[in-house]
Formats: structure tokens, C-alpha cells, sequence
């Protein structure tokens, strides 16, 4: 503090300074506690005195050097001042005390008061010799710093530099906490994990009962990954025997054709040989009529006209014999013909039937590989479960780190991506993304029982066993926001202990709701369970909105999906022409909420190294 202020302690040495003299005051004080101070013009300040910054803070200050009270007036300048310089706060300083209209504007419009006492509490914190050390920094404990981790530990047990600092006001230098939080992490006090803004640290029985849940959470994921992968792939093999017993049933048929040709054949080629012998036959009695004739007399009339008669009956004979030889000929031949084409249909039916059989077999041998690389919807799935479980802003490098199998930040950062246009998740800034709407009952409970244990371990069965008979009441109480009096909890609830207790714990939870009404000196006591908790990060009513469009855009591809066994790419379902779905990434959250609804099925195909997912139609067969 500048020595012509030193001896200023109180409201009353305050109030002898002029207005230009207490801002310069106000400029040293907020300097000692921490802040960088810019002065305003003295005139055109466009209500502002003072722009502070520190802490992650930027504050528009407006001094009030006034023996009276202060009005709406100067709420109504600093908060035009905190637009015209872009400050995330504003603040009014004054020696004196504000009206009621000045307070309640104040509220309304989240500009912060310092009156007098609570000024004099900043003077005594900026002089205390034990809380400021040169350059105006707290001087931090390594019992302190940990006590705050603990404290101040977001739901995955995990705390970061800013965070401390900001415990502390905004007066404690980032670099000190960051240096005290490294000490305590080589003694083994705290655990360290990297992240795309430096890194956080948890207390090491937090991080251990976290992993626990994260780990169980991606054993789950990943049996599920494989059963799902059995499953399309059996479904894939069901339908290939289908269609090799089609195939081995037409080349059967094909068959059974072929050998009725055949016979028709032989037994044309018999009648053939019959009529050759007959034509042989009558071809000699003709030549034999003509040997006669031409040795009967000139003068035997009778004889010759005789023989002539006999001659071209036996002639016509023969034509007749040739013409059927001819008709038999031409019948062979068809029935030839078709044979033919018979032939080249059962090796065609033959090589599809082959075709098939190695298609079972890659199947098979696929199934017994088991699946392969992580595909996209699959990171996605993977990243949207641990998020679950930590319940915390995370960032591509965080999931690399902290996501089981997910090894490429390039596929987390595209996945966090994808999350965020289908609004599954929102991006809170800085390339950080946190989950839309509120996370399951279960796993809530979950996360309230591992809060804390670190001070009490002994304590963490109790909490537990707590938790469990919330769930178990929760489970119980009826759904559609039901009220349920004390009675009824009572009666459906006989093998659960202090009730009263749990449904005071159960409405801090967030998913019960209390109503309390009095009628005379009755007291009426009910409780209804909520079917989403209150999250700083709850976009419930937007997702619900987009869930229920989602679920119309469903429906809208389920009646333009052609039924195919083999089933669809993403790709083809973002081309269906729904101006709606106009990328992949919208196709596969629509078919994500059609598979909730049961309209699809998701099945995989092996392409190389890689797996391409399909859709299909959920339909017997």
C-alpha cells in the first residue's frame, strides 16, 4: 500500500478522501489482493472508474465516495459500463450503504454491492502480513491446498490450478498453486493426470474408486461390442445358409430337369433308329418293284400297270418314313437344346452354390476372429460411457488417456465432434465437451457414495448401503410424478430402516421432489420422484426436443428403407433425399434413437481391416 495510504483502515479514515483520491485508494487496494487495476478517464468513463482482472475475472468498479446513500443511478451506469468494456462482472464500491431500489436492481441484474463493512473486511484482508506476501499472492499450505482438492474435486475426483485459485478469490498466483500441487504430487500426497489445459490431481483413494468405475463401465461396453458383433455376424451366416439352401435346392431341380431331357433324348433316338430301319426296309421293296418293272414284257399291259401302282405306293412309303425321320431329327435337336441351356443354369446354380459356401466360411472364420478396429460410432459409444462416469468437462487428449482402446486423438476430437452436432453432448469451450441432459439414476447414486470417501473411507459401506436403499426406494415409488405420502413409503417400503432420513437425503439428491402442506395443525408431508436430476450442464429441453425429432426422422427412414438382409451404410441413409439427414453424422444419430425404438437393427461387415456398420429393417424373416 503507498504510504500516504497506510493509516487508512476504516470507513470513517475513508470518508475523508475526495472522490479522485478514493479511486486511487481502490486502484492500490484491489492491487495488494491480487489484481491488475486500469484506471479510466477521469471524464467520458462511461460509468467505470476501475477494470480489474485476475483470478479468470475482468470487473467493471465504479467508486462511490458518498456520506448518503448510494442509488439506482450508479447500478443502472456500471452495468452500461460492464457492457461497454466486456467484462464478465460489475461492481459498485462505495463508504456508505445502497437504497432498496439500488439493491434490488443490483439482483436483478447481477451487478455486485461493497458497502462499507464489507469493505473494511478487504482493507483488513489486503493488510493481514499472515494472508499477502510480496506482489499481493496468498501464501498456501500443502494441508490447504489438499484440504481444497478434495473440497473442490468436480464428480471424476479430479481438481485443477484454476480451480484452487478460485477458491481463494482470485487472489492466489496460478504458478505458486501449480508449483505447491506438483510438490505434493512427488510426495505421493496427490495424483496427476494431464489434460489439454495442463493437468488436475485427485487425492489417491478418489482416482482409485473412479478407475474402478470407469473399468467396469468399458469391461461392460466391450462384452456388449462382442456379443452385438456375434450376433450381426450370425444373423450374416443365417442368411447365406438361407441362400445356399435356395441354391442347392434350384441346382437340384436343375438336375432332375436335365435327366428328364436326357430321357427324352434316348427315347427319341430310338424311335430314330426304328424309323432308319423301317425307311431301309421300304427303300428295298421299292428298288425291288423297280427291278420287276423294268424286266416286264413291252406287251404285258396288266403286268406294268400293276407294278407302277405298287411302285409309287411303296415310293410314298418311303417319303412318308423320311418326312418322320426329319420330325425326330428336328425333336432331338430341341430337346438337346434345352439340355444345353439346363447345363450351363446348374453350373452357373453350381458356382453360386460354391460362392456362398466361401462366404459362410469367411463368415465363420471372421466369427471365430472376433471383432476388429474401433469404428467411429464405437469411439463415440466408448467416449459418451466414461463421460458418464466422471461426469466431467473432458478433451481429446483427456480420452486418449482415459478411454479404454480410444488411442487416437484425431478419432476422439472427431467423435466429440459428432456428439455435439447430434446433441449429445455440448461444448463448453476450449475444446471441452460435456454430456447433454442429466446422467442415469444408478450411476448418480453411484458417484454420491464415492463423494467424500477419501476423508471417511471407514464411512464408504454406510454411504453405500444408503445409496442402495435410495435406489431401491426409487425403484419402488411410481412413475408419472406420483406423490407418495410417508405412509405409503412406510407400508411398501417395511424393509427399509429410517425412512424420514433417506427422503431428507433422497430430495438432496436432486431426483425427489417434497411438498409440504398444512392444514390447520396437520402436516401433510409427500414426495414424487423426478425423472431428471438438475445439472449445471442440463440441456434436457433441447435433447428432449431433438430426441423427439429424432424419433419422427426414424420413422421417416424406416418407411423409405428398402428391406435388404445385408442392410444399408450410413452413407446411403444421408442420401435418401430427407432434407433432414444431410450428413452422416445426423444418419447415425437417427438410427441410433431407431434401434432404441426397435425399427432397426445395426449390423458389421469385415471390409479388409476394417469394419463397415449397416442398418437394416427389423423384420422376420
Amino acid at each position: 500500500m503507498d504510504s500516504k495510504f497506510v493509516n487508512l483502515k476504516t470507513v470513517s479514515d475513508l470518508s475523508l478522501l475526495t472522490g479522485l483520491a478514493f479511486e486511487e485508494y481502490l486502484e492500490q487496494l484491489f492491487t495488494d489482493l491480487g489484481y491488475s487495476v486500469e484506471r479510466t478517464p477521469a471524464s467520458g468513463d462511461f460509468g467505470a472508474d476501475l477494470i480489474l482482472a485476475g483470478g479468470g475475472e475482468s470487473v467493471a468498479v465504479q467508486a462511490k465516495q458518498y456520506s448518503g446513500t448510494v442509488g439506482f443511478d450508479a447500478v443502472k451506469e456500471v452495468v452500461f459500463a460492464r457492457q461497454y468494456y466486456g467484462t464478465k462482472d460489475a461492481w459498485v464500491v462505495t463508504t456508505s450503504s445502497f437504497t432498496a431500489q439500488a439493491t434490488e436492481a443490483a439482483k436483478k441484474s447481477g451487478v455486485r454491492l461493497i458497502e462499507g463493512r464489507e469493505l473494511e473486511g478487504l482493507i483488513k484482508r489486503a493488510k493481514s502480513g499472515d494472508a499477502i506476501r510480496a506482489g499481493g499472492v496468498r501464501v498456501l499450505s500443502v494441508p490447504t491446498v489438499t484440504y481444497v482438492v478434495g473440497e473442490r474435486a468436480g464428480s471424476d475426483g479430479f481438481c485443477n490450478a484454476s480451480a484452487i485459485v478460485s477458491s481463494f478469490d482470485g487472489i492466489a498466483s496460478p504458478e505458486d498453486v501449480r508449483a505447491l500441487l506438483d510438490r505434493c504430487w512427488h510426495e505421493g500426497k496427490l495424483r496427476k493426470r494431464a489434460i489439454a489445459s495442463g493437468a488436475s490431481y485427485a487425492l489417491p483413494w478418489a482416482e482409485e474408486a473412479w478407475r474402478a468405475v470407469r473399468e467396469s463401465k468399458a469391461a461392460e461396453l466391450e462384452d456388449r461390442r462382442r456379443r452385438g458383433f456375434a450376433r450381426s455376424v450370425n444373423l450374416e451366416i443365417a442368411g447365406k445358409r438361407r441362400e445356399e439352401a435356395a441354391h442347392l435346392a434350384g441346382l437340384q431341380r436343375t438336375q432332375e430337369e436335365q435327366r428328364s431331357y436326357r430321357r427324352q433324348i434316348d427315347a427319341e433316338r430310338g424311335r430314330l433308329a426304328s424309323l432308319q430301319k423301317t425307311l431301309d426296309e421300304r427303300v428295298g421293296a421299292a428298288e425291288s418293284i423297280s427291278d420287276e418293272l423294268s424286266k416286264a414284257g413291252v406287251f404285258a399291259f396288266g403286268r406294268r400297270r400293276e407294278l407302277k401302282a405298287r411302285f409309287g405306293e411303296a415310293q410314298g412309303l418311303v417319303d412318308e418314313t423320311r418326312g418322320e425321320i426329319a420330325d425326330s431329327e428336328g425333336r432331338i435337336a430341341i430337346e438337346e437344346e434345352k439340355l444345353a441351356k439346363s447345363v450351363s443354369k446348374g453350373e452357373c446354380q453350381s458356382a453360386d452354390l460354391d460362392l456362398v459356401r466361401g462366404e459362410i466360411a469367411a463368415l465363420e472364420a471372421l466369427l471365430r476372429k472376433g471383432p476388429g478396429p474401433l469404428g467411429d460410432d464405437d469411439v463415440a459409444e466408448r467416449i459418451r460411457a466414461v463421460m458418464e462416469v466422471w461426469g466431467c468437462p473432458v478433451t481429446a487428449s483427456w480420452c486418449t488417456q482415459n478411454v479404454p482402446r480410444v488411442e487416437s486423438e484425431d478419432a476422439a476430437a472427431k467423435a466429440l465432434k459428432g456428439m455435439a452436432r447430434s446433441l449429445d453432448a455440448l461444448e463448453v469451450g476450449e475444446g471441452k465437451y460435456v454430456l447433454t441432459g442429466p446422467p442415469s439414476f444408478e450411476r448418480d447414486m453411484e458417484v454420491l457414495a464415492n463423494q467424500g470417501a477419501w476423508k471417511w473411507p471407514h464411512s464408504l459401506d454406510r454411504k453405500r448401503e444408503r445409496y442402495r436403499c435410495l435406489s431401491e426406494i426409487y425403484r419402488r415409488m411410481p412413475d408419472g410424478g406420483e406423490w407418495v405420502t410417508n405412509d405409503w413409503l412406510w407400508s411398501h417400503c417395511r424393509d427399509i430402516h429410517n425412512i424420514s432420513a433417506l427422503m431428507h437425503e433422497a430430495v438432496n439428491t436432486g431426483y425427489f421432489e417434497k411438498e409440504v402442506e398444512k392444514v390447520g395443525a396437520r402436516t401433510t408431508v409427500r414426495y414424487r420422484k423426478l425423472d431428471r436430476r438438475k445439472s449445471p450442464y442440463d440441456r434436457s429441453a433441447v435433447a428432449s426436443e431433438a430426441r423427439k425429432k429424432n424419433e419422427e426422422l426414424a420413422r421417416k427412414v424406416y418407411g423409405r428403407m428398402p428391406y435388404a438382409a445385408r442392410g444399408i451404410t450410413i452413407q446411403e441413409i444421408a442420401s435418401m433425399g430427407i432434407p433432414e439427414i444431410t450428413t452422416p453424422q445426423k444418419a447415425a444419430a437417427v438410427m441410433r434413437v431407431g434401434i432404441e425404438l426397435g425399427l432397426f437393427v445395426k449390423l458389421e461387415e469385415r471390409v479388409g481391416d476394417g469394419v463397415v456398420y449397416r442398418y437394416r429393417k427389423k423384420t422376420e424373416f
